[in-house]
């Protein structure tokens, strides 16, 4: 699949997945826009050459910087290669609450205002909301 059907399927996509038309017209614009000044900025580069090397050398060299430039923006487009992550073993579950509850004390110990502060929040929520208490014992049972 080339570049262009990939992005028009995501264009369709976009459109069918709630991005309104008026904003893919103008998103479509932009790239319109930004397109013909890059244009412009290339023709003025070749024209500033044309002075200093001549038709043919100007042409060459400006043509080399679309390519290099082009060349830049493929391969920093292109997806990144991810790792494929390894399953970890699984431990009994007493490890598994332990290993947590360290984690947590750890957390605690180095952001100890955060701390307090969420767990205020938290507390606020579950005094004033019934509905949060029983959301929580529905979770811990």
């Amino acid at each position: 699949m080339d570049i262009w059907s990939s992005l028009l399927r995501g264009v369709v996509a976009g459109a069918r997945g709630g991005i309104s038309t008026t904003r893919l017209f103008v998103v479509a614009s932009g790239v319109l826009v930004a397109a013909a000044g890059t244009g412009f900025l290339f023709a003025a580069l070749y024209l500033f050459l044309l002075e200093e090397v001549g038709p043919p050398l100007a042409a060459l060299i400006t043509g080399l910087v679309v390519l290099a430039i082009a060349a830049v923006l493929l391969v920093s487009a292109r997806p990144q290669q991810r790792t494929a992550r390894r399953p970890r073993p699984q431990a009994n579950p007493e490890e598994a609450l332990l290993e947590t509850v360290e984690a947590v004390r750890r957390e605690i110990a180095a952001h100890p205002i955060d701390s307090v502060t969420a767990a205020v929040i938290v507390g606020a929520v579950l005094g004033a909301s019934p509905g949060a208490r029983r959301a929580l014992k529905d979770l811990l049972r």
